[in-house]
């Protein structure tokens, strides 16, 4: 380690809640490591030489070059805060310490439709204790996108301001956006549509455009590399990601299905399922990826139906969504779980429902760890009227403890219990 920089880290972590250690050497038993030095450093460098790929050593013998990597190993969070001299790393360290703070953070975030948002909320949210905004980048009804792309209709640009209204108050923004659901592309393109088994056009809640569509997925991927282009944390999948058991059969798919296995598709056929969460989850990499060249630190969320946590089969079979294989691409999984819903679908009663979500965490933090979002659901969707403190105190409650120390409220209002949430988010270091 350097020490001054040491010194340095260690008290702007203390003043944001993050107890700290400065050591001479690792610590096997510590869940998160902060090491100051690059592979050619005199103290640290034969750690840092274990951790760090080629690729990244190569950058770092560049000329002036300072950077922080990210990295696990063996159940270990572990940051590398390095330049490729002394200097260059205690730069790295003033430079990127808002980023270090974040990694080693539990998430403490609030999901804004846009309708109900307004900057000066930003201020209120800080004082709240949130930390991350998901916030929605599309319009619902399909008129088009709020960030600056010639590839879809931009009602307003509204993303640059939120940016740099929550980089001052040291907020993270992650980017909410549509991936299938895009009714302005059925509008010209209308054989283009997610079919049924009996070739009906999308029967379920979203104008969702066929995945198999070629031409479809090359503009989903530059329209993703517009928005990447932005000052963002992060990237949310919208929850249109997916094809539910009586879907696709578009042309698109059964073409593609016939091709490699030769012969039409079978629903009744595990494999049908199977090959439709393996497409949908080709196509977020290639989506990842892509972004990634615009904007190499981009984080990706994925909104997530609760029941592919409960069951992961389940969630291949009914929406292919395959959590487990996506935990290669996503950084976080941010679960729909929001208890009157559950209570509904399940035919449950708010207590059963609220007991229901310590099942949810637990299974959640069991199968994604800490890539587990939970969010709280804090209004009646149907009403939009908050529900009351005690019921959430007890979603909360339950969420903690099944393990999962990630949480979203879902959604945001000016008129949300606003003591309440800053007793929750205060204490979630």
């Amino acid at each position: 380690y350097d020490y001054p920089s040491a010194e340095y880290l260690s008290k702007f972590l203390e003043e944001n809640g993050i107890k700290t250690y400065i050591k001479s050497d690792i610590d096997r038993k510590s869940e998160n490591i902060i090491i100051l030095g690059g592979h050619k450093a005199e103290k640290t460098g034969k750690i840092t030489e274990n951790i760090l790929n080629s690729e990244e050593k190569k950058n770092l013998e560049k000329e002036g070059y300072k950077n922080i990597f990210c990295k696990k190993k063996n159940n270990q969070k572990i940051v590398v805060v390095a330049g490729n001299d002394r200097e260059n790393t205690k730069i790295a360290a003033e430079q990127f310490k808002n980023r270090i703070l974040r990694y080693f953070e539990n998430i403490k975030a609030v999901q804004i439709e846009l309708d109900d948002f307004d900057i000066k909320d930003l201020d209120k949210m800080k004082e709240m204790g949130v930390n991350t905004i998901f916030l929605r980048v599309f319009d619902y009804d399909g008129g088009g996108v709020y960030f600056r792309t010639d590839k879809a209709p931009v009602i307003k640009d509204l993303l640059k301001e939120v940016v740099r209204e929550a980089k001052k108050r040291n907020i993270d923004i992650y980017a909410w956006m549509t991936t299938l659901n895009m009714p302005w592309v059925l509008k010209e393109h209308e054989d283009w549509a997610v079919l049924d088994n009996e070739h009906n056009p999308n029967t379920n809640w979203y104008e969702r455009v066929s995945p198999f569509v070629l031409e479809f997925q090359d503009y989903l991927i530059s329209l993703y590399r517009d928005l990447a282009s932005y000052e963002i944390e992060g990237i949310m999948f919208q929850d249109d990601l997916y094809l539910a058991e009586n879907e696709d059969f578009s042309k698109w798919a059964e073409e593609e299905y016939k091709k490699e296995f030769g012969k039409n598709i079978d629903p009744e056929n595990p494999q049908w399922s199977i090959w439709k969460s393996q497409k949908l989850l080709n196509l977020a990499k290639r989506i990842i990826e892509e972004s990634k060249k615009v904007n190499p630190n981009l984080k990706f969320v994925l909104d997530t139906y609760y029941d592919s946590v409960i069951d992961v089969n389940d969630g291949i079979e009914w929406f292919s969504q395959d959590i487990v294989g996506a935990k290669e691409y996503f950084d976080y999984f941010a679960i729909m779980s929001y208890h009157r819903q559950i209570a509904e679908e399940n035919d449950f009663s708010i207590e059963e429902s609220l007991r229901y979500l310590e099942d949810i965490s637990s299974r959640a933090r069991k199968i994604l760890g800490d890539k587990a979002i939970m969010k709280i659901q804090i209004c009646k969707f149907d009403t939009y009227n908050i529900l009351p403190d005690s019921e959430i105190n007890k979603a909360f409650f339950s969420i903690f403890k099944g393990g999962v120390p990630n949480i979203c409220l879902y959604y945001y209002r000016d008129d949300i219990p606003f003591e309440l949430f800053k007793r929750y988010f205060s204490t979630a270091s």
